[in-house]
This record gives structure tokens, sequence and C-alpha cells, in this order.
């Protein structure tokens, strides 16, 4: 459930499927990410969502000390990490669900 009050009769609130919203307040505006994860806060900017998504799909930063061909978990679905460090993820996926493989701990690989 996301509330949200506030006390401007200029501001708008629109929503964009389940996972975006945009506030709208004078001629200022932002769109956020909810998400549902209790590991971070339930809002995040959508610039945050952004960075975060493209250091995993595309330039791996987030990923470089995994092993390519190490499995991710999202949504029950099972992602490979490729030989550039990056996932195929589907934007819009709540990242901060993504489990890590169990064989590391804190981004280095255990026996």
């Amino acid at each position: 459930m996301l509330l949200l009050v506030i006390n401007n009769d200029s501001s708008k609130v629109r929503k964009h499927g389940e996972t975006y919203f945009t506030i709208r307040m004078g001629n200022r505006e932002a769109t956020q990410y909810y998400t549902k994860s209790e590991n971070t806060s339930a809002i995040q900017s959508k610039a945050r969502y952004d960075s975060k998504y493209e250091h995993i799909t595309s330039t791996g930063y987030q990923l470089m000390n995994y092993e390519p061909g190490s499995v991710f978990k999202l949504n029950g679905k099972e992602y490979v990490l490729s030989e550039n460090h990056t996932l195929d993820i589907p934007y819009g996926e709540d990242l901060w669900y993504l489990e890590y493989p169990s064989n590391y701990r804190f981004c280095e690989k255990i026996d």
C-alpha cells in the first residue's frame, strides 16, 4: 500500500503502472520508483533506479567481482552473468529484490 499525503491544492500525483509515479508541485516534477523490498527505502528516485539498472545490465560495474556464469535470481527467474559482467533483466523489475549467488559474501567468492 502506498500512502501519499500532500498539503497543496496545486499538487498532482500521476501513477505509471505498479512501480513508478510522478509528483508535480507547481512547475517542479519528480518521478519516483516504488520498491516492495524491505532492504531499502520504499521510495527511490527514478534516477537512482536507472543508475542501478545501467550498472547491472550495461556497464557491469556493480557485478565486476562475480565470475561470468554466476547465477542471480529475481522474482523466481534465474539470470546468468555474461562475460561482460551484465545481466539481461527487463527494465522496470524490482532490482532491490535481486538475489546474489549464495557462494559469494560481500562480492567475494567463498568455498
